[in-house]
């Protein structure tokens, strides 16, 4: 399997790693669950925790970035997404497994509060995704979904 790459290494950055999960939801109206965290538009999910399995970091980051209880599904593909951000000094490669996730039922508000959870069309999500991967993903679904 080819591992798709998303972002930029920049040279001499000392990068460091982190095995990330995301989900991917849509809705019968076509609509994908987002986060939004820090002024940029994301997929639910985030690092693996020790001890943890993919499914149950999906789980755990769903209810705490959208308040929703999910169930993940299939896996979409995996990715690695380069953050470069060397105004905060972060840089980090990511090894991001996506799957897709059904909403089983909405808690309330993220447990989380630094996150705002909507629901997107899958166009808009399809381009205004801050990361490449989270981009990626979402036309992956919708391409599954819809068959085209």
């Amino acid at each position: 399997m080819v591992l798709m790459e998303f972002g930029e290494c920049a040279d001499g950055a000392t990068y460091i790693p982190r095995t990330c999960v995301y989900g991917v939801a849509i809705d019968a109206r076509n609509c994908v669950l987002v986060a939004t965290f820090k002024g940029r538009l994301v997929l639910p999910g985030g690092g693996i925790e020790a001890g943890e399995r993919e499914s149950q970091t999906l789980v755990r980051e769903a209810l705490e970035e959208t308040g929703c209880d999910v169930v993940p599904g299939p896996l979409l593909g995996r990715a690695r997404q380069w953050v470069t951000r060397p105004e905060v000094g972060k840089y980090r490669d990511k090894a991001c497994a996506f799957y897709r996730m059904r909403v089983v039922a909405h808690r309330g508000p993220p447990t989380d509060p630094r996150h705002v959870a909507r629901w997107l069309p899958a166009a808009a999500a399809a381009t205004d995704l801050h990361y490449g991967s989270h981009r990626w993903a979402v036309e992956r679904a919708v391409r599954d979904t819809t068959g085209a």
